[in-house]
């Protein structure tokens, strides 16, 4: 996943357990 979609997903809850995991491990300043 961009880095776009990740900064764009922290202000949103569309994501989906499996997704926020995932980025979760990705980027944990995202959450």
């Amino acid at each position: 996943r961009s880095t776009k979609f990740i900064r764009t997903a922290r202000g949103t809850t569309t994501l989906s357990a499996p997704d926020e995991k995932i980025i979760k491990s990705m980027m944990p300043y995202s959450r």
